[in-house]
């Protein structure tokens, strides 16, 4: 049985791949010549650069040529994952290679302001990030790449990173000037990041707005009312409530002060009780509506012209066509400000401060986004040894370990990464000596258990029980559900999609009868790897071991024992429901392969095979244990069972509940009368724990999120 002990062969690399995955995938061929039992696992996937440069060529070019070193012999590519995962996979990981040409740590001055909620009136522009060194906990406007939106995110801590630090000073169009670390990375208009030195005069920043009233702007140019947005971050649903201050200042929008009151109680609140209008505060609204204008009659005759103004000019952008309008608006947007009217740099020196904030990994800044990330921080926590290029942040986070000196662009210097990093990967007493004083120093300084929970577990009130049945419905744990309604008004709503979980006859009336599987295209059919990444995995570790007969149980309309076949491997496929059988059997026959096919309860087959499947099948099971304890009885000695099923993450879950919640007729999940498909889906931890008394080979995450599994007999 494999267990999380730490493989020191085995390699991590975890952040953006173009930060210097390139350079370490161009060194494997001499790393694996020197040790050939190595391993690279990488992961952060492509989601955003693909988003960000779809319609870029060049630079979709150079994805593909990644994808294509990452093919190389003992490179596993997981795409992206999760928190946990990622943890569990730098706790078996021996080294976090990393040689970067890029600043890990994003770095600013200590008067940087950070816009978050706030007490306004105390800090106007934000509050400088040198006073919140030490805090954690809190948060700050940050900018959901998924959504395309500004969003809360969770600060996990704050600490100055660098002393007397070189700096550039970036002038903005509206006169407002920034001083960050030339590695520090700006995130532009489009969301993509680009380095402070990198960038030139003209390009424009993805701006954070704040206006007097405090409102946020969003992407689209919406306004949304700051303390309705944290207090719906916090409370959720707020639709029909009143979002109160408690102490009456308006200006003061941290979420302690805000509850939800309906609009009774907030009518009786400013009948009965004096609410707190402070000097400062009318003097604040003095100085803003002399701003407006010299004079009342003034600031009524501009206000109406440019009403005039406007309305004219929307009637006649209304009667543009649509792609004229379409034009009109992206012209706009790129015309905002937030541009860079000069670069420059900075004749002083001074010490600089980083933040982490945690699933966006950017915070806003000087009005403007800016990037961080700390990978290097969670491995030395984690028992991965950083092997780095020392550069930039890097020798500020970076305190143990190797750190190789020089340009990693030259060849020199990549040749003494290599030299490096492979003495230290043949070196477990070296390893472990490291580890000894690393670990504790980085859990000393770096609190992660504290912040590894989710903010909305910390900060969101417990859900209704409807919304918590719908949400383990939609999220494919129908057994969860049942168990929670039991004893409630919605039991009797649920049990009908778990009623087969209880009674084997329903079950096998479901998948005999009931049940609608819609066969494959006869191109997938013949060669299965099309259809999902798994099965590319799987039938390369089949094809390679060249087993005399393979049994594939659940086989579906028999596309993988169909595509084995094809490659010379015979193979039995065992399926409860009897269209797709017969569809498996004919096409089978029409090419005369070595593939045959049962229908019938696998419980009741006998035979004994050199490598069996159960490819999506656990998660449909009502005793998933027994299931592998009859597919392991099947199995010679020496041989390989091969499990896969959707990990609790799952693309797959993702898509259903997108799509569902763009249905304005959607509807509950206990309204759909048929019994449910997936009875539970596991974290990683749970599948492993299910799995604990087998010889488990190989344990992979692929880029869909499917545990893959392999157990040896």
């Amino acid at each position: 049985m494999k267990s999380n002990k730490r493989n020191n062969r085995s390699m991590f690399y975890g952040s953006s791949y173009d930060r210097g995955l390139e350079h370490l995938l161009k060194m494997w061929p001499k790393i694996i010549k020197a040790v050939p039992d190595a391993e690279l696992f990488c992961c952060y996937g492509w989601d955003l650069f693909a988003k960000f440069y779809a319609d870029n060529p060049e630079r979709m070019a150079w994805k593909d040529s990644m994808d294509k070193l990452m093919t190389q012999k003992g490179i596993t590519h997981l795409g992206r994952i999760s928190h946990g995962a990622l943890r569990d996979l730098i706790e078996r990981a021996g080294i976090f290679a990393y040689p970067t040409h890029f600043g890990e740590t994003s770095c600013c001055v200590g008067d940087t302001p950070i816009l978050m909620p706030r007490d306004h009136q105390e800090h106007p522009y934000g509050i400088p990030i040198k006073e919140l060194v030490g805090k954690s906990n809190f948060h700050v406007y940050s900018f959901d790449h998924e959504d395309h939106k500004i969003t809360l995110g969770r600060v996990k801590w704050v600490k100055k990173t660098r002393k007397n630090a070189k700096l550039l000073r970036i002038t903005l169009d509206d006169g407002s000037v920034l001083r960050f670390t030339p590695d520090h990375k700006f995130m532009l208009r489009d969301g993509s990041y680009k380095r402070a030195d990198k960038m030139e005069v003209g390009e424009s920043l993805m701006p954070c707005y704040e206006k007097p009233s405090f409102a946020i702007r969003q992407i689209g140019g919406k306004w949304e009312d700051e303390h309705r947005m944290i207090a719906e971050a916090v409370y959720g649903g707020i639709k029909g409530k009143i979002v109160d201050h408690i102490n009456g200042n308006r200006y003061d929008n941290t979420p302690g002060n805000l509850r939800l009151m309906t609009p009774s109680e907030h009518s009786s609140k400013i009948a009965n009780e004096e609410r707190l209008i402070t000097d400062h505060y009318r003097k604040k609204m003095s100085i803003a509506q002399k701003k407006l204008a010299e004079t009342p009659e003034r600031k009524k005759f501009f206000s109406k012209l440019g009403t005039l103004r406007a309305n004219k000019f929307w009637d006649i952008y209304r009667s543009w066509p649509i792609e004229k309008q379409k034009a009109w608006a992206k012209a706009r947007a790129e015309k905002r400000n937030h541009s860079i009217i000069n670069i420059r740099e900075d004749n002083v020196r001074e010490d600089v401060y980083d933040m982490e904030v945690e699933k966006y990994h950017n915070f806003a800044a000087g009005g403007v986004f800016v990037h961080n990330c700390i990978t290097a921080m969670k491995c030395q926590a984690w028992g991965a040894i950083p092997v780095v290029i020392n550069y930039a942040g890097i020798r500020e986070t970076v305190k143990f370990g190797v750190k190789v000196e020089g340009d990693i662009y030259d060849q020199e210097t990549k040749d003494d990464y290599v030299k490096q990093l492979v003495a230290l990967l043949k070196d477990d007493k070296r390893q472990e000596k490291i580890r000894k004083e690393m670990i504790p120093w980085a859990l000393e300084n770096f609190t992660w258990e504290s912040v590894a929970k989710q903010w909305t577990e910390e900060f969101k009130k417990p859900p209704s029980l409807e919304k918590q049945l719908e949400t383990l419905l939609d999220h494919n744990q129908a057994l969860k559900a049942y168990e929670l309604s039991k004893g409630t008004e919605f039991e009797k709503k649920i049990y009908p999609l778990v009623e087969h979980v209880f009674d084997p006859e329903v079950y096998k009336k479901y998948y005999n009868n009931e049940l609608l599987e819609i066969p494959v295209s006869d191109e997938i059919a013949y060669d299965c790897t099309k259809l999902a990444p798994r099965f590319e995995w799987l039938v390369k570790e089949i094809t390679n071991k060249m087993p005399k007969e393979v049994l594939d149980i659940g086989c579906a309309d028999g596309y993988l024992c169909l595509t084995l076949a094809s490659k010379g491997v015979k193979c039995k496929g065992i399926n409860l429901y009897k269209p797709s059988i017969e569809v498996a059997e004919k096409r089978a026959e029409k090419k005369h392969l070595p593939a045959s096919f049962a229908w019938m309860d696998f419980h009741k087959e006998n035979g004994q095979y050199e490598a069996i499947v159960m490819f999506e099948v656990l998660e449909h099971l009502p005793e998933p244990q027994k299931a592998i304890e009859k597919a392991y009885s099947l199995l010679k000695e020496g041989g390989s069972l091969y499990l896969s099923t959707p990990r609790t993450d799952h693309k797959g879950v993702e898509e259903h509940i997108k799509n569902k919640y763009a249905n304005p007729d959607r509807i509950k999940p206990w309204d759909d009368p048929r019994p449910s498909g997936h009875l539970r889906l596991w974290t990683e931890e749970e599948f492993r724990e299910l799995l604990k008394d087998y010889n488990v080979k190989q344990f992979i995450v692929n880029q869909d999120r499917e545990m893959l599994v392999e157990i040896v007999k």
